[in-house]
């Protein structure tokens, strides 16, 4: 007797899970349609149309796999047992292979190390889809014969919380899990100096949810966290988080540009921008929100439309780029004038260099444009032109104009951005006017510290690696490296005037990589430089060697930018996952 009462109660069991897997194949079924209505024409374009044959098995399964109607017959024969069963077989064995190819689409970010999912994406929704199907074959594969719905209470009440279980976790990953996650800072301290000097590591910190670092600037109180997702405002002296910003999942960008993450600092607050709307119909519209650069709180929210069939830029055309289509649109300029690939964007701002051709023949006219190069043809003059641009509100800030004859050395200006105080970038121009190397402020075009004729037109000249009104940094090669003496870097200060007033010289490292890039650090006596792997403190008026002794105990990878913020030196790997923050 007990064993009997053991083999019904397997039973009942074994029917709760094939009416529940009855449910799973509809609730799959019916969320693989509310996700294909939902986002429309797109849907097969963007995750194919495996996801078809799940819904047609699935209605066949629910029409002819269930003995609706007594005929015993039909159901309960030898024939149809073996039936159901070699079908059920083969639907399960479907169901698990579907469920593999949407695996594969990787909807959560997994063989990116990152867990991350969009909660809109369709690859998701159809997961689940195709979870819920290949389960509930399985379960249904529990009954060898063709299952018997009465009593119809408690099989339809059993196949309905299957189905609902189903919509449900679909309907909580769009609504329940949020896509934008806001914290703003509470009370804020007096804001810390920026040191004059580092020694140790105070701080480490780590990007939430496997988030990459797209860069760091100076913020208010500390570094200002660009994230692949959003931003995160830190406390230099402690590492701690004042305030963020985030949308983890759906990436920040703006598809119109080439820039790497849309946010961005102005007047005083943050800008982030992401796209929405484009997954589940509906027009596509790009939101810019504004945020308070200390607190982090929300003061404004702007959404413009986005046309589908847009290009990388506005006016589709892919091959000129945006930047450089901006600076056209923005200067009104004419066919036979060419914005170069040249230029420098930073915080808003774009920098471009121009070249109007002289009395050209019309095939030289032709050449300069298809090459997208005006100074390549020393067949004749070139009106040469450095413009600033506001990337928000595409207006001409300001401009340099000159003329480069025929007869001249320098035929091509080139643009760099260099380090300047407070986190801001300085705009380096070689082969300026009067063929001049000069460094200018970007948002007003003013020259800043001079630089000494002599030395920036030496041969060993490698770059300016700092700077602002009062003074540069600029580096040169001293070594000999063919012989004994080996590589050698120095470093040169020089006053508003142009004098050298000091120098910092490092022995046995040939810095050319560092200089110019966020890979130097300047304070008031003494570089932070990395490179090679290895952060050294080179103060002014000494000579430094490259090597064990001189290396600060900054363990782990390869990390490549250094930032001067309130409280600490940010020190960051591009595209890495974590921060190193060295205090005194």
């Amino acid at each position: 007797m007990a064993r009997v009462a053991e083999e019904k109660e397997h039973g009942r069991v074994r029917s709760a899970l094939v009416w529940i897997g009855a449910g799973l194949l509809l609730g799959s079924a019916v969320w693989a349609l509310v996700t294909g209505f939902a986002i429309g024409e797109g849907l097969f374009e963007e995750v194919g149309g495996w996801w078809v044959p799940a819904v047609a098995i699935t209605f066949f399964v629910l029409v002819f796999g269930i003995r609706w109607q007594e005929h015993p017959h039909v159901y309960v024969s030898e024939y149809s047992t073996v039936l159901y069963r070699s079908w059920m077989i083969l639907f399960s064995l479907v169901g698990l292979t579907l469920l593999g190819l949407y695996s594969t689409a990787d909807p959560f970010g997994f063989l990116d190390a990152k867990p991350l999912f969009d909660t809109l994406s369709p690859f998701v929704h159809l997961w689940l889809a195709m979870c819920a199907f290949a389960l509930g074959t399985v379960f249904m594969l529990l009954s060898w014969r063709v299952p018997n719905p009465r009593p119809f209470g408690r099989s339809m009440t059993l196949l309905g919380a299957g189905a609902l279980a189903v919509v449900v976790v679909g309907a909580m990953i769009v609504l329940v899990v949020p896509r934008e996650q806001h914290r703003v800072a509470n009370e804020l301290g007096e804001t810390a100096p920026a040191p004059a000097e580092v020694s140790r590591v105070g701080w480490e910190w780590q990007p939430p949810q496997g988030a990459s670092v797209v860069e760091v600037r100076v913020g208010s109180h500390g570094p200002l966290v660009l994230l692949r997702g959003g931003v995160v405002a830190l406390n230099g002296e402690t590492g701690e988080q004042l305030w963020s910003y985030r949308r983890p999942y759906g990436p920040i960008a703006d598809p119109r540009r080439d820039s790497g993450s849309d946010v961005w600092r102005e007047d005083g607050h943050v800008l982030v921008r992401y796209e929405t709307g484009d997954t589940w119909g509906g027009s596509q519209q790009l939101v810019t929100v504004r945020l308070d650069e200390q607190t982090g709180e929300m003061t404004g929210r702007e959404s413009d439309s986005l046309s589908p069939e847009t290009g990388p830029d506005d006016s589709g055309d892919l091959e000129n780029g945006p930047p450089r289509a901006q600076v056209r649109e923005a200067l009104s300029l004419s066919d036979e004038c060419v914005v170069t690939s040249d230029y420098q964007e930073h915080d808003g701002f774009l920098a471009a260099v121009i070249g109007c051709p002289v009395d050209v023949d019309a095939e030289n006219t032709e050449k300069s444009i298809s090459s997208e190069d005006p100074f390549g043809w020393p067949e004749g003059e070139v009106d040469a032109m450095l413009v600033a641009v506001d990337q928000a509100a595409n207006r001409e800030l300001w401009r340099q104009e000159w003329t480069l004859p025929t007869e001249t050395e320098v035929r091509r200006p080139w643009l760099d951005l260099i380090s300047g105080p407070t986190g801001e970038s300085r705009l380096v121009v070689e082969g300026g006017p009067e063929e001049r190397t000069v460094v200018l402020d970007l948002r007003t075009g003013e020259e800043l510290a001079a630089l000494p004729k002599d030395l920036m037109s030496s041969r060993d000249l490698i770059g300016v690696a700092y700077a602002d009104a009062d003074r540069a940094v600029i580096a040169t090669d001293t070594g000999d490296r063919k012989n004994s003496a080996g590589p050698q870097t120095t470093f040169h200060q020089v006053n508003a005037e142009g004098e050298i007033t000091d120098t910092a010289v490092v022995q046995g490292a040939y810095l050319r990589d560092s200089v110019g890039t966020s890979g130097i650090a300047v304070f008031e006596g003494s570089l932070l430089i990395n490179w090679d792997e290895h952060l050294v403190i080179a103060p002014f008026g000494e000579t430094t060697r490259w090597g064990e002794e001189s290396f600060l105990p900054v363990s782990g990878t390869v990390r490549t930018d250094l930032r001067l913020v309130p409280g600490a030196v940010v020190v960051s790997e591009h595209g890495g996952s974590g921060l190193v923050g060295l205090v005194p």
